[in-house]
C-alpha cells in the first residue's frame, strides 16, 4: 500500500511525465487543474477520487509501478518529486523502444515484414497526406480565429446600436 502526501501537481508532473516517457502507452487521466473553487469539499474529494482511480489503472500495470518515474515519485529522495523527475536520465529513441518492446512483450519474431513495409508504406503515405494538409488547416485556424474576432466586434457594434436605440426611443418619448 501507498501512502505519503502530494500536491496535485506532483500527480500532474507525474502524468506528464509518464506520457512522455512511454509513448504509446495507453496512461490514465488525472482530474484537469483549476484555478478558482478547488478548496471546496466536494471538489477535493472528486479530485481524490479520481487520483486514487489513476492509481488503481496504473497499478494494472506491473512495468509502470516498477518504473524509475513512479519510483522518483513514491520515494522521493529527500528532492522535491519535480527534480526527481527531471533527474531521469534522458531516453533515446532506441532505449525507449527497447522499453515498450519488454513492457508489452513484443516478440519481433513473430511479425512478417511483408506486412511491416505494408505499413510502414501506409504510415509515410500518412505522413505524405499530413505535409500537404497541415498548410491548409493552419489557414483554417488562423480564418476561423480571425472570424470569431470579427463576430465579437459586430456583437459589440449591434450592442453599441442597441444602446442607441434606446437612447433614441427615449428621447422621443420625453
Amino acid at each position: 500500500m501507498f501512502e505519503g502526501q502530494r500536491r496535485y501537481n506532483d500527480f500532474y508532473l507525474l502524468h506528464e511525465t509518464l506520457r512522455k516517457r512511454w509513448p504509446g502507452i495507453p496512461i490514465p487521466c488525472i482530474p484537469p487543474k483549476k484555478g478558482f473553487g478547488n478548496k471546496e469539499t466536494i471538489f477535493i474529494q472528486q479530485r481524490r477520487y479520481y487520483l486514487e482511480r489513476f492509481f488503481r489503472c496504473i497499478a494494472k500495470s506491473e512495468f509502470l509501478i516498477n518504473s524509475p518515474e513512479f519510483r522518483a515519485f513514491s520515494r522521493p529522495s529527500g528532492m522535491p518529486i519535480e527534480k526527481g523527475l527531471e533527474a531521469l536520465p534522458k531516453l533515446t529513441v532506441e532505449k525507449t523502444y527497447e522499453r515498450i518492446k519488454e513492457a508489452i512483450g513484443v516478440d519481433e519474431g513473430q511479425y512478417d515484414y511483408n506486412d511491416r513495409d505494408k505499413f510502414s508504406n501506409r504510415v509515410v503515405e500518412f505522413n505524405f497526406f499530413v505535409k500537404k494538409a497541415k498548410p491548409f488547416l493552419m489557414q483554417m485556424k488562423s480564418d476561423l480565429a480571425q472570424m470569431l474576432t470579427n463576430k465579437a466586434d459586430v456583437l459589440n457594434a449591434y450592442k453599441g446600436l442597441q444602446k442607441i436605440v434606446e437612447f433614441y426611443e427615449d428621447l422621443n418619448l420625453a
